[in-house]
């Protein structure tokens, strides 16, 4: 189980606030799951799918803009709707503490940042190893935007846990080919392999 995106869940189930971040229960994702399936069906009825990516900055950009300011490592990037705007939500760390970006879609420009209140209580007692490996990263948007520029495509989403003590990036991102993802060292910022494509 990802802690850090159950925990972001709670939080916002808790505020009466979500915006569209899903729990994380069972290792199952329920909106981004309910999501990819509605594009799927309507793909195989023929019906063209409007995707929000339209006119949209690159998340591998936006997590540029929010490390660069904030001086931390990027974990974790998707994109939410906040306050009825489009945004690219980024969860960073930075001195074992974990701050959350927002950064506007359309402009690129950093719209706020806090310091969730309940996850920087809990996650170091749960996964203090994330939260150090995180740290120790690479910076990330130089990668994403390598990655896009060799595989032609976008990077839609990343996440970030902890395997055999090493920090591995899940990147998932499309192409004219279609989509894939790609494991990434959190270390080194070497490609590890191909995760799997469609």
């Amino acid at each position: 189980m990802n802690t850090l995106a159950a925990l972001h869940g709670l939080t916002k189930s808790m505020s009466g606030r979500r915006i569209g971040r899903p729990d994380r229960v069972g290792g199952s994702y329920p909106m981004r799951s309910w999501i990819r399936m509605s594009v799927a069906l309507a793909a195989a009825a023929g019906v063209q799918a409007q995707t929000p990516a339209h006119g949209l900055v690159r998340l591998s950009k936006a997590i540029g803009v929010a490390e660069s300011q904030l001086s931390a490592r990027a974990i974790e990037a998707d994109l939410q709707s906040r306050d009825g705007r489009l945004v690219y939500e980024i969860d960073l760390v930075r001195d074992a503490t974990l701050h959350r970006a927002y950064v506007d879609s359309r402009s690129g420009k950093l719209v706020a940042v806090s310091r969730p209140r309940l996850e920087n209580w809990v996650l170091p007692w749960i996964d203090s190893q994330r939260l150090r490996e995180g740290a120790r990263a690479v910076p990330l948007a130089g990668r994403l935007a390598q990655l896009e520029e060799r595989n032609h495509g976008e990077v839609k989403d990343v996440e970030f846990s902890v395997e055999g003590g090493r920090g591995v990036y899940e990147v998932q991102f499309v192409t004219a080919a279609g989509a894939g993802k790609v494991r990434i060292d959190g270390a080194s910022g070497k490609r590890l392999r191909l995760a799997e494509s469609d």
